[in-house]
């Protein structure tokens, strides 16, 4: 094999990457705009509306009432179900068009499957992160000081979701 072949592959494996990777972001750009409002309501309505507030320390009271057992189902249901619901109903729709399938029908046994996966994987992630926002606690303390916020997210978003948490959901989403 030449020199130039050897690199011509290179190029292509890399343009490959490069588009897949601005497919994803396209396809993704307006859902991240949309949690990132949503967030940013949330945290500004938080301290700004009091029973808003109590609402989410009720939540909270329960979340430490449960401790595990509230991340995992939290986590199944908002991060497993609802997208899963989401995605099922996108398909059906797209195949009703496509196939002249009624919209919405009850759902294949494939995507029962993955509801099963979606369901067990976001279940054992919400102990996991739930583990892990523990194990920050106890290293970077328990108080909301500004110290101690900036070490957890820079911890979280420098070093584990980069090595540890992106990796493994790269590796199972691609199984």
């Amino acid at each position: 094999m030449s020199e130039s072949s050897s690199s011509d592959g290179e190029v292509m494996e890399r343009k490959g990457f490069y588009q897949a990777t601005l497919a994803a972001l396209k396809q993704n750009a307006i859902p991240g705009v949309i949690i990132t409002i949503i967030a940013s309501i949330i945290v500004v309505t938080y301290y700004t509306i009091s029973d808003v507030q109590k609402l989410f320390n009720s939540i909270a009271d329960v979340k430490t009432r449960l401790g595990y057992i509230f991340s995992i189902v939290a986590t199944s249901v908002f991060s497993g179900v609802v997208p899963w619901i989401v995605l099922t109903l996108q398909a059906q729709r797209r195949n009703s068009k496509v196939l002249g399938l009624p919209f919405p029908h009850f759902p294949s046994k494939l995507q029962l499957q993955e509801l099963v996966f979606y369901i067990v994987y976001f279940g054992y992630k919400g102990f996991e992160i739930d583990t892990f926002y523990r194990f920050q606690a106890w290293m970077f303390g328990h108080k909301a000081t500004l110290l101690a916020i900036s070490a957890k997210v820079l911890f979280d978003l420098l070093f584990v979701s980069v090595i540890y948490f992106a990796i493994q959901s790269t590796f199972v989403f691609r199984w």
